[in-house]
């Protein structure tokens, strides 16, 4: 929560929301509510046809995700 000079109080997610709309999309959804050292995820639907994760340099090692 920050506050202005002009008394009015401003409620900041830092991102959350954004960083939510994304994964959703994605369809990606943390059970955990990003607290954990160690997060789990669900898969649903994606907004997209088709969505491919490269989750390290290894081209291997890759989530694929349809719709």
């Amino acid at each position: 929560m920050f506050f202005f000079t002009s008394r009015m109080v401003l409620y900041e997610d830092q991102g959350q929301l954004g960083a939510w709309y994304v994964l959703a999309s994605l369809g990606l959804f943390n059970v955990q509510g990003h607290v954990s050292a160690n997060p789990s995820f669900q898969f649903g639907s994606p907004q997209f046809e088709k969505v491919t994760l490269q989750l390290s340099n290894d081209p291997d090692n890759k989530v694929l995700i349809k719709h």
